[in-house]
């Protein structure tokens, strides 16, 4: 497939690469580079052009975007996983501490036992009685 570049396009990308100093020609991009190489390339074994996309830089709000939702999306994974396990509630009070959780039922059962002592012994004495 044949694709043709225009001479105000190639022009652009030669005082592009022209303009650059030898260390900041080590640092361009990729990009730049080879499309540099493709249309000297073409030029010298078709005598044509090539057709290439000169910029492709990436758009700042595309990158303002992208940040925003990377960083939404990184502290709302951070906030899921470090949210503390809920065992139980006492007076409202969230306990996140399994000892705590564990202590608090102890002594539910241990007060449960207790109330419920007279109505055993009460129990225990009717059955006696029977006997």
């Amino acid at each position: 497939m044949a694709a043709e570049t225009t001479v105000a396009e190639e022009e652009e990308l030669r005082r592009a690469a022209a303009g650059l100093t030898t260390g900041e020609r080590a640092e361009a991009s990729a990009g730049l580079l080879a499309a540099e190489a493709m249309l000297r390339t073409a030029r010298n074994v078709r005598g044509g052009s090539v057709n290439i996309a000169l910029r492709t830089t990436v758009s700042p709000l595309r990158i303002v975007v992208a940040t925003a939702l990377s960083a939404a999306i990184i502290a709302g994974a951070a906030l899921l996983v470090s949210r503390p396990t809920v065992y139980g509630y006492v007076n409202g009070v969230p306990v996140t501490s399994l000892a705590e959780a564990r202590r608090y039922s102890e002594q539910m059962f241990a007060d449960l036992a207790q109330d419920m002592e007279p109505a055993m012994n009460v129990l225990d004495n009717l059955f006696h009685a029977a006997d």
